[in-house]
């Protein structure tokens, strides 16, 4: 059994079995007059490709070859495939055995590369073997060379984190023959950088007239880099003397520039707020695409006949009102300025 090669801490303890594991997703939560951003991100990568060589089919002298396994199709050119050579040191039951100078073992393609494990093991002392990459079918390039390849097992482990898609990899210019006994390729799991800060100027303090439809009392942007992020909540808190029967409703508005529209999407609404304190937007989700800013606006729509001189506004939010389950977080806004109802004019 394959009991000695561990990978990001966990120690594998039986036969490897292909397998694409499934991702999970999870979330940012911002908190306070905060944002709950949901992200597709896994909490670890998952397996592109996981293979032993047992179950693949015996070829018993150097020719070029094709197997499929799960990620698609394995291509190898002057190879023996053994699936019941014995491993010795790191590795399992089964191998690959590719030719001196001229053997290659050449992976399916898959998209976004964290790592690659393999599991090698020579006739003889101080072997080599090149990992190469293709990219979108260009020219293979050296990711790098592994060096020491000997007679005892090991496990060569190379990290790529590389974002692109249709990444192929191959085992390449083996210095003498080499075995290959396990391949491991891992996801490439990159999460959002997520910036919160005001949308320019926040709102100043201003009276507002009865009836007034969207008016605005708090704004703020998301800056996003490196991966997608969507918001799927906001937790905010009002302030001010304003009652129930002063507001029809408040509303999160989202628009894709600074400014807010007539037309700009409504993502939720809370009809009839309640008096001043901790208030939340759910039920919604909007995706803001990697390097693209996103803006979002709370409004409310004053009822036709308020109560003149009471008041109402938004907190502030900071970094530190924020909890994330996945990605990274900075940035702040300043509290909205105090917005003064004015009771309906008499004829």
């Amino acid at each position: 059994l394959f009991t000695s090669f561990s990978l990001y801490g966990k120690k594998f303890s039986t036969v490897w079995k292909t397998s694409r594991q499934r991702t999970t997703r999870q979330g940012i939560l911002l908190m306070g007059a905060a944002l709950a951003v949901g992200l597709a991100a896994p909490a670890r990568a998952a397996n592109h490709i996981s293979e032993n060589i047992q179950s693949w089919t015996a070829r018993a002298s150097y020719g070029s070859y094709s197997q499929a396994i799960t990620a698609g199709t394995v291509n190898m050119t002057t190879c023996i495939v053994q699936p019941a050579a014995a491993a010795s040191g790191v590795g399992t039951v089964g191998r690959i055995q590719m030719q001196g100078t001229s053997g290659i073992v050449q992976l399916p393609a898959v998209n976004t590369v964290g790592a690659v494990t393999v599991n090698l093991a020579a006739g003889g002392a101080s072997r080599t073997l090149k990992l190469q990459k293709s990219v979108n079918g260009g020219a293979w390039t050296d990711v790098t060379t592994w060096t020491g390849i000997g007679t005892t097992g090991a496990a060569k482990t190379t990290t790529l984190n590389d974002a692109s898609t249709n990444i192929a990899l191959r085992l390449s210019s083996p210095s003498s023959a080499i075995y290959v006994h396990d391949i491991l390729v891992t996801d490439y799991v990159v999460t959002p950088a997520i910036t919160l800060a005001d949308n320019g100027t926040q709102v100043a303090a201003a009276n507002v007239a009865a009836g007034a439809a969207a008016h605005v009392l708090h704004k703020f942007s998301l800056a996003v880099a490196t991966a997608n992020a969507t918001l799927t909540a906001a937790a905010f808190t009002t302030a001010g003397t304003y009652a129930t029967a002063d507001l029809a409703n408040l509303k999160l508005r989202y628009s894709t520039d600074a400014t807010l529209d007539a037309g700009d999407a409504t993502l939720a609404t809370i009809t009839g707020p309640a008096a001043a304190g901790a208030k939340s937007f759910s039920a919604f989700s909007q995706t803001i695409n990697s390097g693209a800013t996103g803006y979002f606006f709370i409004t409310m729509d004053v009822a036709a006949a308020p109560t003149g001189g009471r008041t109402g506004s938004v907190n502030a939010v900071a970094t530190g009102d924020r909890t994330c389950a996945a990605g990274s977080k900075s940035g702040s806004t300043t509290a909205g300025g105090t917005q003064t109802l004015q009771a309906a004019s008499t004829p």
